[in-house]
């Protein structure tokens, strides 16, 4: 994948993450169990991982 794919990564949807941060309209998500940096997604976009 490159920095301009469109399209998002498994592990947002089979990997549980932890909101660290908000800002505004967005979240800062930690993947710990994946090795891949933080990322900001906006808080509408994220749902309860079952």
């Amino acid at each position: 994948a490159k920095a301009s794919d469109t399209r998002f990564p498994s592990y947002l949807f089979e990997t549980k993450g932890e909101i660290v941060d908000v800002k505004g309209d967005y979240a800062l998500i930690k993947f710990g169990k994946v090795p891949t940096p933080n990322i900001w997604l906006r808080v509408d976009q994220l749902e309860e991982f079952k």
